[in-house]
């Protein structure tokens, strides 16, 4: 039998290095990186394009609380 040792992963995340990443921000216009629209269906993990169906998640990753309005 073979001595299996297990793997270290010394690689961390650096965001300042992964390049842009576009994504839905509530508190801002966004226009459709697909066809330019501004017309959006807001969901509870992602956004979608009401005119092309691109989908996009939230910048801040998290879900939509039913506890306060959301005003857009």
């Amino acid at each position: 039998m073979r001595n299996i040792q297990p793997v270290e992963h010394t690689r961390t995340i650096e965001p300042g290095l992964m390049g842009y990443r576009i994504m839905y921000r509530r508190e801002e216009a966004n226009h459709c990186p697909g066809c330019g629209n501004s017309n959006w269906h807001v969901g509870r993990l992602s956004a979608q394009c009401a005119f092309c169906d691109t989908s996009l998640p939230f910048a801040d990753g998290g879900t939509i609380s039913m506890a306060s309005p959301l005003h857009i």
